[in-house]
């Protein structure tokens, strides 16, 4: 880890070498004008390093810490970790439990629910025939009423034509 983190140092540098260089020769072709930036350029150099050397301290601190963890994971005894694995497995069982448990209810709920609009479907289904059975005696009703009406009428006018009857009956004995 640490050659790694050197070599990236040192292709970094390289990287820097070559960009002078270039800067070098642009100046002498006239692109790049030739200031006094050599002081802002080591500041520059001088951040980067400081920024350079923080990563790898970083980065060694956290190899260290890394060692230190896989230390004492080594310097742990064994009633630790059976008591650690049979934490683990009651943990896991719990959770087993749970899960079933919220199985078991999702799936009475859906049970439920289909009973549920079941029943409701067979509600709108009953509704539906008592209410074709009372148009249907509606309109039986009122065939009824009108027949009697009918009747009633050819009756009246059948009792109208009746005296019309006599009294032509009479003058025609006359």
């Amino acid at each position: 880890m640490l050659q790694t983190i050197q070599a990236i140092f040192g292709l970094f540098v390289l990287l820097k070498i070559f960009y002078y260089f270039i800067m070098l020769f642009l100046k002498c072709f006239g692109v790049v004008k030739w200031d006094d930036e050599q002081a802002p350029q080591q500041n520059q150099l001088q951040q980067q390093e400081g920024q350079n050397q923080q990563n790898t301290q970083m980065q060694y601190q956290q190899i260290s810490g890394k060692k230190e963890n896989e230390k004492t994971k080594k310097n742990k005894s064994s009633k630790q970790r059976k008591q650690e694995k049979a934490l683990k497995n009651v943990q896991e069982k719990k959770e087993e439990e749970v899960k079933v448990k919220q199985v078991e209810q999702k799936h009475s709920v859906t049970q439920q629910q289909i009973e549920y609009h079941r029943m409701e479907m067979q509600r709108l289904q009953d509704l539906k025939r008592i209410e074709e059975t009372l148009r249907q005696e509606q309109k039986k009703e009122i065939e009824r009423q009108v027949q009697l009406k009918l009747e009633e009428l050819t009756n009246k006018l059948q009792n109208n034509h009746q005296p019309m009857k006599k009294q032509q009956q009479k003058k025609s004995k006359r």
